[in-house]
């Protein structure tokens, strides 16, 4: 019974931060809602929040119902996309022939590093940074 009352908690609060995303603001920069886009659908999602692209369709429903994203990544990028858009962030393997994947990244697939990781992401784009200030500074340009 506490198990069952845990998980509709738990279900409650993810609604919640869903229902903030939904209703955001995308010219504003920063913030709780590209913190919750990038901890919950995607690394790259908040960051690129922060510059105005709104979270697609595809995205809410590869996060909640079926994985269609990878699909997409598959077509347009090959095996490679479709992987990095499994195990990394679905906007990830879509932009794989435009950007690099990131070293921060690349580290969420180790498991205690990982939590770390999306943590750091989390606060880059609760902080306001965007995709591109960080393609800049990193050097992620194909």
């Amino acid at each position: 019974m506490k198990k069952m009352l845990g998980m509709i908690v738990l279900l409650l609060v993810v609604q919640m931060a869903c229902f903030s995303l939904a209703s955001a603001d995308a010219a504003k920069k920063g913030g709780m809602t590209p913190a919750f886009a990038s901890c919950l659908l995607g690394p790259r999602i908040g960051l690129e929040l922060n510059e105005g692209t709104p979270i697609r369709t595809e995205e809410w429903i590869n996060a909640f119902l079926f994985p269609i994203v990878p699909f997409e990544a598959l077509d347009k990028n090959g095996m490679k996309g479709c992987l990095t858009s499994c195990l990394i962030c679905p906007r990830a393997g879509l932009e794989l022939k435009e950007r690099k994947i990131r070293n921060v990244e690349l580290a969420q697939l180790i498991p205690v590093v990982g939590i770390i990781t999306r943590a750091m992401i989390t606060l880059e784009a609760y902080e306001g940074k965007t995709m591109t200030e960080i393609e800049k500074a990193e050097n992620l340009k194909k």
